[in-house]
């Protein structure tokens, strides 16, 4: 016969006896509290290492205005908003939403993410991959271009003759090397 779940529990109660499980009175609110305590104080970050995520924020990365604001936000804990806050949230947005933000008077921190992800979206109104775009003529061909541009592309050291890009750059040789066909490029 298998054992059913039922005959497991029972294996793991006192005595065998479920009728003591069933009855078991519920937690109290301190012993709620005393718990929760405890997990934020072993799994929670230290008021050091918010302070310091909220200092070292690099821009809004792949969020949206109202994302960025609601990790800012849940950094903060149990501590109340202030000046310095909503310049640290102002700071990661473009120069472009900030400056249509400057004059709004709103204190309610969500309602200005909020805002924001509107001028960010009428700012960028076209999300789409680069990928979904068709090639415009003006593009170059990958064939085209050397092994250096095709591996590195822009930010190459290097460019061959036969590279289209080798005419269009301001070429400096190097010096000290043996193969002349292969020289430093530096973008005009």
């Amino acid at each position: 016969m298998k054992p059913s779940i039922f005959m497991s529990w029972q294996r793991w109660t006192p005595n065998g006896d479920t009728g003591a499980v069933a009855t078991h009175s519920p937690a109290t609110k301190q012993q709620v509290r005393c718990q929760k305590e405890f997990l934020i104080s072993a799994f929670g970050l230290t008021d050091e290492k918010r302070a310091s995520t909220l200092l070292d924020l690099r821009g809004l990365g792949d969020y949206k205005p109202s994302e960025l604001m609601d990790n800012m936000l849940s950094l903060l804990g149990g501590h109340t908003p202030c000046f310095l806050f909503k310049q640290i949230f102002m700071r990661q947005l473009p120069d472009q939403v900030r400056a249509s933000l400057a004059t709004s008077a709103t204190s309610d921190y969500r309602a200005l993410a909020l805002e924001a992800d509107k001028l960010f979206l009428a700012m960028n109104p076209h999300t789409t991959s680069l990928c979904s775009a068709p090639l415009s003529c003006s593009e170059l061909k990958v064939e085209s271009l050397c092994w250096y541009h095709r591996k590195y592309g822009s930010s190459a050291k290097k460019c061959q003759p036969s590279c289209q890009l080798f005419n269009t750059l301001r070429t400096r040789e190097t010096p000290g090397r043996a193969n002349s066909n292969v020289v430093s490029c530096w973008p005009a």
